[in-house]
């Protein structure tokens, strides 16, 4: 519960000319799923969140980096990424190459 209310505020603060859910759309046409520890989240506190244009929401943790694509979590971290000497993800950021640029607390900046 904790993590969809980090969620929740962290897309208030989006840019109010982007959109995650269809306007055209009323609130009870989509479905409310919940993630907990049992999600595959490497952990539960939240360093930094993205969307990227290609629909992926990032996400930053203190022990990797976690991609979903809606129904599942796929995690990226030194044991399974080799360009990973960190695993403390501190910034997500896309530039207007599509990049996905990451940011590690001691361990560089990723591309």
């Amino acid at each position: 519960m904790l993590l969809l209310l980090i969620l929740a505020i962290l897309l208030m603060g989006m840019p109010t000319g982007v959109f995650s859910l269809d306007p055209q759309k009323a609130v009870n046409q989509y479905t409310l799923d919940t993630w907990a520890d049992e999600s595959n989240l490497p952990q539960n506190f939240i360093k930094t969140i993205l969307q990227t244009s290609d629909g992926f929401l990032w996400i930053g943790t203190e022990n990797g980096l976690v991609r979903f694509d809606g129904i599942k979590f796929k995690i990226f971290d030194k044991n399974n990424t080799p360009a990973f000497t960190n695993d403390y993800i501190s910034c997500l950021y896309e530039d207007n190459q599509k990049n996905l640029w990451i940011g590690t607390f001691g361990g560089g900046l990723l591309v």
